[in-house]
């Protein structure tokens, strides 16, 4: 079984860093990571390792390149997956190339990996605040200055707003008078 877990990985790897704009495919990579490492953490030689990758994502940062952060971020989250300083990275690629529904995927990935961590909330907290959902960026926000609990903060998600065709079928107080 771990023979087809690993297939799935590098296979929807490929697919992501062949099309970091789809949501699909980064959402089956994540699915197939927490079923490879089952919510176990790696271990700290993995993150000595990482550590090295975690600075040629900043170098790439600061000279835009985007899609090769993501190509980076990939091999790290590979290896380990509750590594939210690379799904951070590659959550600002994503905004950077306007791809708003696989950096929603990463930002809750990072969540989910540090809950509890400030750059984490905060970067999740503008998210929200930019996709016009202020009730949780003000929630998630709360949350990482310790005011809120782990159980209130709230992931960044897409906002759903109403159609503009779409009415509502209460009456407001003046309309019964």
């Amino acid at each position: 079984m771990q023979g087809n877990v690993d297939y799935a990985v590098d296979m929807f790897a490929q697919c992501v860093i062949g099309d970091p704009g789809n949501a699909v495919f980064l959402q089956k990579l994540l699915e197939s990571l927490k079923r490879k490492f089952g919510g176990k953490k790696a271990g700290s030689l993995t993150s000595f390792f990482a550590a090295g990758s975690r600075a040629g994502l900043k170098k790439l940062a600061s000279s835009a390149q985007w899609r090769d952060i993501i190509k980076q971020g990939v091999e790290i989250i590979k290896g380990n997956l509750s590594d939210h300083v690379a799904l951070l990275a590659m959550a600002d690629a994503c905004g950077n190339l306007m791809f708003f529904d696989t950096q929603a995927f990463y930002l809750r990935a990072a969540l989910d990996a540090s809950p509890t961590d400030p750059e984490v909330n905060k970067q999740c907290a503008k998210f929200a605040a930019s996709q016009g959902n202020f009730d949780q960026a003000t929630l998630t926000r709360r949350s990482s200055a310790g005011g809120g609990s782990a159980g209130q903060r709230a992931s960044p998600r897409r906002p759903k707003r109403p159609s503009p065709n779409c009415r509502s079928t209460r009456r407001s107080p003046r309309a019964r008078e």
